[in-house]
C-alpha cells in the first residue's frame, strides 16, 4: 500500500520525525506479517497524534489483521468522520486522503461482517465500489472486494448473532480435524469416525460442520434417527447455509418424513442459484448447479414415492 502521512503543526520537528519513523516501522512490519510488533509502533504513533487520518488507518488496519474487529471498526469510522485538514505533509510515497477513506469503507464492511452485522456492512462496501468506479485508487484487490460484496448482498445471517469463539475450532485446529476425518473416511472405519466426530463436537459445540458430518455418516452405522437429530441441530444454527438445508431435508427423507423433506428441499431450491453460489457458504456456480440438480432429483423421487403410497 502507498501511504502519504499528513502531520499536524502542533508537533515540533523532533516529534514529527519520531511520528514518521513510528508509522514507517508499523507499515513495514505489517507487510512482513508481524502484526503484534506493528501494533506497538502504530499505537505509539497514534499517541503522538490521535487525530491523524493516516496514523489511524495504519493502527486500524493492524487491529483488523489481528482480528480485533471491534477496535478496528472504531478507528476506521473515525477516519470517515475526519475531514483530514492538515497543514504540513510528509510523504512516505504518495497516497491521497480519498484513497485511504475509500479503503476505510472496505475495512469497515469487513469488520461489520465479522461482527455479524451484514446489513450494516452493505452500504460501506457499496460506497467503496462507487469510489473505485470514480477512479479513486485502492490497495485492496477488486476480486477480494467483489467476493465480500456478493456475500453481503446474499447474506441471510441473523443480525448481531456473534458466536462464542471457544465453541469453534481455530483454522489450525480445523485443518488438523479435517485431516483426521479424511483419513478415517478413506479407511471406511465409520464407527471410529462417528466416535471421533462426537468427541470433537463435545470440545467445539458450536461447530455445525461437525454436526453435518455426523448426519452424513451415522446412517452408515445404522443410526438414522441420530442423523436426523444432528441435521436438525445444524439447521437450527445455520439455516442460511444451503448445504445445511439440503442435509436436513435428506435426513428427513431417510426417516420417512417425505412431506417435510419436500418442504426443506424446496426451501433450499428457493434460495436461488446466485445465493447458493455466492453467499458466505457458497463455493461458486459449479457447486450451486450440482446442489440444485441433486435437490431437484430428490424432489422428483420423493414425489414418486408419495404417489406410490397413495395407490
Amino acid at each position: 500500500m502507498h501511504i502519504a502521512i499528513y502531520l499536524s503543526l502542533n508537533m515540533n520537528i523532533d516529534d514529527n520525525e519520531k511520528f514518521c519513523s513510528l508509522l514507517k516501522r508499523a507499515d513495514i512490519l505489517w507487510r512482513k506479517f508481524k502484526d503484534k510488533e506493528a501494533l506497538d509502533y502504530a499505537q505509539q504513533a497514534a499517541m503522538l497524534d490521535n487525530d491523524n487520518v493516516f496514523a489511524l488507518f495504519i493502527l486500524a488496519r493492524t487491529q483488523w489483521s489481528l482480528e480485533d474487529y471491534a477496535s478496528a471498526l472504531l478507528n476506521f469510522e473515525a477516519i470517515l468522520r475526519n475531514n483530514g485538514r492538515c497543514t504540513s505533509c510528509y510523504s512516505i510515497s504518495g497516497r491521497s486522503l480519498y484513497s485511504v477513506k475509500t479503503d476505510a469503507n472496505y475495512y469497515i464492511a469487513d469488520c461489520l461482517y465479522h461482527l455479524f452485522r451484514d446489513k450494516d456492512a452493505l452500504p460501506f462496501i457499496s460506497e467503496h465500489l462507487k469510489m473505485r468506479g470514480r477512479g479513486v485508487k485502492s490497495d485492496v484487490s477488486k476480486q477480494k472486494v467483489l467476493e465480500l460484496y456478493k456475500v453481503l448482498v446474499y447474506s441471510r445471517r441473523p443480525q448481531g448473532n456473534v458466536p462464542k469463539e471457544e465453541d469453534y475450532a481455530s483454522p489450525k485446529q480445523r485443518e488438523s480435524i479435517s485431516k483426521r476425518i479424511d483419513g478415517l473416511i478413506a479407511d471406511r472405519d465409520y464407527n471410529k469416525l462417528v466416535r471421533y466426530l462426537k468427541h470433537v463436537l463435545k470440545r467445539f459445540p458450536g461447530d455445525y460442520f461437525i454436526k453435518l458430518q455426523l448426519s452424513e455418516y451415522l446412517p452408515k452405522i445404522g443410526d438414522k434417527k441420530g442423523a436426523l437429530q444432528y441435521a436438525e441441530e445444524a439447521y437450527g444454527q445455520a439455516s442460511e447455509d444451503a448445504l445445511v438445508v439440503f442435509d436436513y431435508a435428506d435426513a428427513l427423507w431417510l426417516n420417512d418424513s417425505r412431506e417435510e423433506a419436500l418442504h426443506y428441499f424446496q426451501e433450499m431450491l428457493d434460495m436461488g442459484i446466485d445465493y447458493i453460489a455466492y453467499s458466505e457458504h457458497g463455493e461458486g456456480l459449479r457447486y450451486a448447479k450440482r446442489l440444485i440438480r441433486t435437490a431437484t432429483w430428490c424432489v422428483s423421487e420423493i414425489e414418486k414415492e408419495l404417489k406410490a403410497l397413495q395407490k
